[in-house]
């Protein structure tokens, strides 16, 4: 594997436990979705795999938001 793609994946990760980390500490959705995209512009990751395009980011932090919301009850 090439040192780009590698490095991708790994931001890629580390976003992706941010957004399982930051779920928990958001009252609504809409906190949720402009936390993760803030975390996104502000680490220069926009291009960053699923999180590339607003509205695929939304699609999965629903995903994110209704499976963390189902396992709380």
């Amino acid at each position: 594997m090439g040192r780009v793609k590698a490095w991708i994946m790994d931001q890629e990760e580390k976003l992706d436990e941010y957004v399982w980390y930051i779920v928990s500490e958001c009252e609504t959705f809409e906190e949720f979705r402009k936390k993760v995209w803030d975390y996104i512009l502000n680490n220069n990751l926009k291009f960053v795999g699923i999180y590339a395009d607003d509205t695929f980011t939304r699609g999965a932090l629903v995903d994110v938001w209704s499976e963390y919301n189902k396992e709380k009850k």
